[in-house]
């Protein structure tokens, strides 16, 4: 994996503070309105036939509107079910029309879509590099004062300061996830600001901070639990019981990674399933019990093979090769 310019961070930096001078267009086919009223019917649709069907149709409708969504949530559907190749080129293709529309929002969320899908097969220089082009054209979106606006700007930067605090930079992850949080409460996002919680959680858990991590954790739940967010609630038990694990209180942290477990399970999100699988087969071999080790092993092994991610099957190889010696 090629490591990131140092330059990429002092611009990243950089570029959160300042606005650049260029101001991107936003004169798009329709309004906003307009695409209000598309997304609201199309994001119900989860099934990948159903939303194939829809893209033929809007193709002999010369929809363009529609094609453009469409593809932006059958990408999201590929990336749930693990299809990441597939996921990718549906959101190069949001892209593009995006870019035919002169739609900059689209861009962005499309360019934050590439990203997450790189990410999440361990491409981190890939996903960083598109992370950072969302945040560039943010920064040169003409409305900065807009709800979305600043929601897309703040997803932009989640995007980055999970690829640095995958890669171990500490100090840059938490200046970015700060200026995050600092736009989801301007928004009220009560998701946006559980999700920089967990992160800040997470980046003082990396530190070694278990109390302060273990406050931020509770934060996040608090506020997943009142936006009415399974996906954040079971994130927050993998992380609390991740504290719990590392006081070998392993009652509580089981009971943790058991509800998140079957929360997961669910709700069908596959690629986090894995983690509270991997959180049990740690979890048991730190114990000693590696017939529940290699039973978490034996359930995961196929998941994780069928996503494709990098990141998932070098720890389950590992987790496989201590069960072995």
């Amino acid at each position: 994996m090629k490591p990131i310019p140092a330059v990429i961070y002092f611009l990243l930096i950089f570029s959160t503070a300042f606005v650049s001078c260029r101001k991107e267009s936003t004169t798009t086919p329709y309004t906003q309105m307009q695409k209000e009223k598309m997304e609201n019917e199309l994001k119900g649709i989860k099934l990948i036939d159903e939303q194939k069907n829809r893209i033929r149709q809007y193709e002999l409708d010369d929809n363009k509107l529609g094609l453009m969504l469409c593809y932006r949530y059958l990408g999201l559907a590929y990336r749930d079910s693990g299809e990441f190749d597939s996921a990718l080129e549906a959101h190069r293709k949001e892209y593009k029309l995006a870019g035919e529309h002169r739609d900059s929002v689209e861009m962005i969320i499309a360019l934050n879509n590439i990203g997450t899908n790189f990410r999440r097969i361990g491409a981190l220089a890939e996903a960083s590099t598109y992370h950072y082009r969302a945040l560039m054209i943010s920064n040169q979106y003409s409305d900065h004062t807009s709800f979305l606006a600043r929601k897309n700007r703040a997803i932009s930067l989640n995007g980055v300061r999970n690829v640095h605090l995958t890669l171990g930079n500490l100090e840059l992850s938490d200046s970015v996830f700060r200026l995050a949080l600092k736009e989801e409460e301007i928004l009220g996002s009560k998701i946006g600001q559980a999700i920089n919680y967990a992160n800040l959680g997470a980046l003082l858990d990396q530190e070694n901070k278990t109390d302060s991590a273990y406050l931020y954790y509770k934060k996040s739940m608090e506020l997943n639990r009142e936006a009415g967010s399974d996906l954040g609630v079971a994130l927050c038990q993998l992380a609390l019981g991740g504290l719990e694990e590392k006081d070998k209180a392993w009652n509580q942290a089981l009971r943790q990674y058991e509800h998140a477990y079957h929360l997961l399970k669910k709700i069908k999100d596959h690629w986090h399933w894995m983690d509270a699988a991997f959180s049990f087969i740690k979890i048991y071999i730190s114990m000693g019990d590696y017939d529940m080790a290699e039973h978490y092993i034996a359930e995961t092994k196929p998941v994780a093979e069928r996503l494709g991610s990098l990141e998932h099957l070098a720890k389950l190889y590992h987790e496989e090769s201590l069960v072995s010696t």
